[in-house]
């Protein structure tokens, strides 16, 4: 049978938002922002009486722009406190020193200042255009530190008095909408988000022409929240539409050219596509080192994003290696403890599983959560998101508790900041039932399966991928009760969905078609099995090639039907291929391994070598005593073949 293995959720699970691969504060403040003209320098004039003041003024905004974020808010804040920390102060140089120095406190992850310093640079404006751009700012930081409402009622106010000011129609009120949709689709209101974005659109089509870049930049928006809803096509034609038009636009800056590279990447690598989603991700890295050099944090999220299109073609060793580069660029930039070191720590903690480094990875995830409490308190739905995927880096190390531990703080979190009707709940639901399934616990793993697969059905569309892996979760744990008719049903009804979505070379389709062969397993039907995990062979080798760990893995499950069947010979051989596959790829400490050793031990079981078969089960043994230790089921399972072998010999 195949492999069970914390992959299992996997199906459902999107560790990596949208947010996280495309997007951080100051790409977010350019974009909540737009329309503002001190972002291009507009109160670099203030500053002429005092040449002193203005070279620290610029030599802020140099550093900024580099992507030296902590040094520029140092030189900021020295500035505002030698220069401008009293009342007697031209508001106008006030407020760009507070403007500048609220936006860099948020990308430094000083949330607190950055909404202090908003809320002051909010009361030094004297004209109408003065308070809607003070209100903008604040809405802007409320937002980035995750305070959401306080970020709608902001910008709700700003459309209010810009409305009143120049009419319904001008490119400002289409900003405003266009912000508060950004904080609507954080939210995870979806079709409230695509509204605001709509009437933003609107607005800049009759107010600028069709090939203006704020309508590249409305593109972008709706092409995100399309990808959040699983509509990774539609995601694709707003990001290709967004893409096109900066192209032409002359003069567009560089920053949106390259970013719109990424976008079109990450949709690319939505539908399966990762060798083009690489493509156009270094399309970008190529833009951003020309243009920025080799340590701006955009360099650094375009490592990140080549990371996960090398995670998404099985080579999480080389996604290791691009985030490490990112954290480097991002620790000297933003400093040790900023919420983007702790986003790449997640990420190197992913691909660590992914390796099978479990440790390494509870390690990350750890880093990352201590990072995430500083920073964002104890409720944030990013922070959900972590518990969740550390707790099933513990379920695999054989730490229930502590997996079960997190799981819940997740659930909790997730209910608190979201409200039950969300797909995040959803999948937390899932990776709880995967934790109980790994302790043994089938009764408790079918209920939140279920209870997953209910809400899932509820809320998601019926198209969503997600809903697909709640589906094919739900066949798992009626596999694993013995149900197989019903695990049959929902496999099915899970692999009609995914090939609608994504057609029938989806490496998806594979883990399905895995699921189906493992039911068949069980149930003793050899062909079907076979022919079943020969269709997952197919897809992964032409996916992955032919030194993947999942080809490896397919390898395994044909192994093992193979010995079901009595072909011990032809087992061996299947095994022995997973097995070559698995220690180039994987190392010789790796779980998959293990369970390797553990089929081949049984074919040599079968061909009547019982010292071979010991050999091969000691070398499991030791591997899953290391690796889980003493008290796993897994291990305690090889250990009873050991005894098995060892009281049979004469």
């Amino acid at each position: 049978m195949g492999q069970a293995s914390s992959n299992l959720t996997l199906i459902s699970e999107t560790p990596l938002k949208s947010s996280d691969v495309g997007a951080r504060c100051g790409a977010l403040l350019l974009l909540l922002l737009s329309g503002c003209a001190g972002l291009r320098g507009g109160h670099d004039h203030f500053f002429a009486a005092n040449r002193g003041i203005e070279n620290q003024f610029q030599e802020a905004k140099r550093l900024r722009k580099a992507g030296s974020y902590y040094d520029a808010h140092r030189v900021a804040t020295r500035l505002y406190k030698e220069h401008f920390s009293g009342d007697k102060v031209n508001s106008k140089t006030k407020a760009a020193c507070l403007e500048l120095l609220s936006q860099l406190s948020s990308e430094v992850s000083e949330h607190d200042s950055a909404i202090h310093y908003a809320n002051e640079r909010l009361k030094v404006a004297v004209t109408a255009e003065d308070r809607w751009r003070g209100l903008r700012i604040l809405g802007s930081v409320y937002y980035y530190s995750g305070k959401h409402e306080k970020a709608i009622e902001s910008f709700e106010a700003s459309l209010k008095d810009r409305i009143e000011t120049v009419g319904s129609e001008h490119e400002d009120v289409a900003g405003c909408y266009r912000s508060i949709g950004t904080v609507r689709e954080a939210q995870g209101q979806y079709e409230r988000a695509i509204a605001d974005y709509e009437k933003a659109l609107d607005i800049y089509l009759k107010a600028l022409g069709p090939e203006h870049s704020e309508i590249a930049a409305t593109h972008h928006c709706i092409g995100l929240v399309h990808r959040q809803q699983g509509h990774y096509e539609r995601a694709m034609e707003f990001h290709k539409k967004a893409l096109e038009i900066r192209l032409k636009a002359p003069g567009e800056e560089y920053r949106h050219v390259a970013r719109s590279y990424e976008y079109v990447g990450v949709a690319y690598r939505d539908q399966g596509q990762y060798d083009r989603s690489t493509e156009h991700y270094n399309k970008a890295l190529d833009i951003y080192l020309k243009e920025l050099g080799s340590e701006h944090p955009d360099v650094a999220r375009c490592y990140s994003n080549i990371a996960l299109a090398c995670q998404a073609k099985g080579d999480a060793g080389g996604a290791a290696e691009q985030i490490e580069k990112a954290l480097r660029i991002l620790v000297k930039a933003l400093g040790p403890e900023h919420a983007d070191v702790g986003q790449r720590y997640f990420y190197l903690g992913y691909a660590y599983s992914e390796t099978g480094a479990y440790r390494r990875a509870a390690d990350c995830y750890e880093k990352a959560l201590r990072i995430k409490l500083k920073v964002a308190g104890s409720v944030d739905a990013e922070l959900g998101r972590l518990y969740s995927n550390a707790g099933n880096c513990y379920a695999t190390l054989g730490q229930y508790g502590r997996a079960l531990e997190y799981h819940d703080k997740a659930l909790k979190i997730q209910l608190q900041t979201l409200g039950e009707e969300h797909a995040d709940v959803v999948k937390t639901y899932g990776h709880i039932g995967w934790a109980y399934f790994v302790k043994g616990d089938r009764e408790r793993a079918i209920e939140y399966y279920k209870k997953s697969h209910r809400l899932g059905s509820k809320i998601l569309d019926p198209e969503h991928p997600d809903l697909a892996g709640c589906h094919a979760n739900l066949g798992r744990a009626y596999c694993l009760e013995g149900r197989y008719a019903w695990a049959l049903l929902w496999y099915g009804k899970a692999q009609a969905m995914q090939l609608k979505i994504s057609g029938p070379k989806h490496p998806r389709v594979a883990d399905l078609c895995d699921g189906m062969g493992d039911v068949y397993f069980c149930r003793g039907w050899w062909i079907e099995a076979l022919d079943h995990y020969a269709k997952a062979l197919e897809i992964r080798l032409e996916k992955f090639g032919p030194e993947h760990p999942y080809v490896a893995r397919s390898y395994c499950s044909i192994g093992a039907t193979c010995e079901g069947m009595g072909w011990h010979e032809k087992a061996l051989d299947h095994l022995e291929k997973a097995l070559t596959i698995q220690l180039k790829a994987l190392g010789a400490d790796h779980l998959d391994v293990a369970h390797t050793y553990g089929n081949i031990a049984s074919a040599f079981l079968g061909l009547k070598k019982p010292r071979e078969a010991r050999k091969h089960f000691l070398k499991a043994y030791d591997i899953r005593k290391r690796r889980l230790g003493e008290d796993h089921p897994d291990t305690r399972k090889i250990r009873g073949r050991l005894t098995e072998i060892e009281n049979s010999a004469p």
